[in-house]
């Protein structure tokens, strides 16, 4: 259930005219439409409260809240630059060591994403410095947890980041909850062979919390580690725990969608309620012009929910595509056990199960090119898809009039493409965890099929010598040299 914003929206009318108590109306409006799922509502109250606070320099607390807010929705859309201006502006006005911490962990957090490995762990540091003198427990274990993930992310220096894991873990207080802490340190020591029963005990732990949203990572990871210890067993529960999960998001977030467009129209509803009362008290006159107005209205609503419908056809099919995909994954899943399991088989009829194996084996080959071509369709119907292959096609290497996407499109094709590749960026990512980001991005373009000039459009290059550069850092990260 959403929370009602009725009282919010006879406060934003009774204060019309810029005043503090609008900008705080704003502020509350924009992190209800954040909480909705509307984030370009959300960021067009925000930005006209931070505007409001400009006219009002007292109103120091506000100003605050609200370049928090807006921080955290750029960021968690990936709009990096625009964030950390806002977290910039943020750490002015932090007068506390807590709010201090809690900013600078903001700011470090950016340039991990920007793989600046210096400059995050300097800020980081600062940022714990403050959380000590806070001596806010909480703020002090998310900044350790912070700086655990990076050691890991930056270096080969798994010890520290184990051992930033663990401190995180005792700092935080009883009643906060331990899922991300306990996941982090067990996918950690997942990847020392000699600590696979310490990563199955934190990975158990995470599975009790049950505020923690990434227990499903969980589930994965505890049937790799089961798998690779040759408890097939133990491992199937876990896949069959982590496919109900998919499955149950799925269902919830279609319900969310719907919920929400319900909400969106009672709530238009309402407001137009209000309108009518205040407008029965006017002239006639205005009653007429409401009239022709309201008339207006239904008739480009009728257009709008034409094209909404047309919309949400094409969304259904996307949806089928992705069901589809995740039941394929699925039957790849289960046949790959079954073959591990006719192979641990001993006894005669030796040839039946050779012959067997071989067929299931050639299914898995054939479901795996289905779900590469169907999850290359998903990318195709995606309108940067088609703008990069209109660039493609007027590809003129090394020309400063190469046309390339620009940084809001470069965004917005990351998001997308890491979305719906998503369960194979995560095995990238377990079995490769010194990947960045940007290396995962060109391995799903590639998986799609474009080649080197698509991919450098895709990264905003006007030629193929970056792009490269970076495979053959990929090569290194995914098979490190061994002393």
């Amino acid at each position: 259930m959403y929370p009602c914003d009725s009282l919010l929206n006879v406060a934003l009318m009774y204060y019309e005219k810029p005043s503090p108590e609008r900008a705080m109306t704003l502020l509350y409006k924009g992190r209800l439409e954040e909480e909705m799922g509307n984030a370009k509502e959300a960021t067009r109250l925000l930005q006209e409260a931070l505007l409001l606070t400009e006219r009002f320099p007292d109103e120091v607390e506000t100003r605050r809240h609200v370049l928090s807010s807006l921080g955290n929705l750029y960021a968690y859309f990936a709009n990096y630059e625009v964030a950390i201006e806002k977290f910039r502006q943020l750490y002015e006005y932090c007068n506390t060591d807590k709010d201090k911490a809690i900013a600078l962990d903001r700011i470090s957090a950016y340039y991990a994403v920007k793989e600046q490995q210096d400059s995050t762990f300097f800020i980081q540091r600062e940022a714990l410095a403050h959380a000590f003198a806070s001596k806010d427990s909480l703020v002090i274990a998310s900044i350790l947890l912070s700086m655990s993930i990076h050691f890991d992310d930056f270096t080969d220096n798994n010890d520290s980041a184990l051992y930033y894991g663990r401190w995180a873990l005792r700092m935080l207080p009883a009643t906060a909850p331990k899922g991300n802490c306990y996941y982090n340190i067990g996918a950690q020591l997942a990847v020392d062979e000699a600590m696979r029963d310490s990563a199955l005990f934190y990975l158990h732990q995470c599975q009790t919390d049950t505020t923690f949203q990434g227990r499903n990572l969980a589930l994965l990871d505890l049937a790799q580690l089961e798998e690779e210890s040759g408890n097939y067993r133990a491992a199937n529960p876990y896949l069959w725990a982590y496919i109900d999960y998919a499955d149950s998001l799925i269902y919830s977030e279609q319900s969310t969608t719907i919920e929400r467009m319900a909400y969106k129209n009672k709530s238009d509803l309402r407001v137009q309620r209000e309108q009518l009362k205040a407008e029965q008290r006017q002239e006639r006159i205005i009653g007429v012009a409401s009239f022709l107005i309201i008339g207006l209205f239904f008739y480009f609503r009728h257009r709008l929910m034409k094209k909404k419908r047309q919309q949400q056809e094409t969304e259904r099919q996307l949806a089928d595509a992705e069901k589809k995909q995740l039941a394929m994954q699925t039957i790849i899943e289960d046949n790959e056990t079954i073959i591990a399991l006719l192979r641990q088989e001993k006894g005669e009829e030796a040839q039946k199960r050779e012959e067997e194996i071989k067929k299931r084996e050639v299914l898995i080959e054939n479901l795996r090119k289905e779900k590469t071509d169907l999850l290359t369709w998903l990318f195709s119907q995606n309108t940067l898809y088609k703008k990069v292959q209109t660039y493609r096609k007027q590809w003129v290497g090394g020309s400063k009039e190469q046309k390339v996407l620009n940084n809001t499109d470069r965004q917005k094709l990351k998001e997308t493409v890491l979305n719906i590749y998503a369960q194979q960026v995560e095995e990238w990512h377990v079995r490769h965890p010194r990947l960045m980001e940007e290396d995962l991005l060109l391995l799903c373009l590639q998986e799609a099929g474009l080649d080197s000039q698509s991919i450098a459009i895709c990264f905003g290059y006007g030629d193929t010598h970056p792009i490269n550069q970076r495979k053959l850092r990929i090569k290194e990260r995914m098979h490190p040299l061994t002393s």
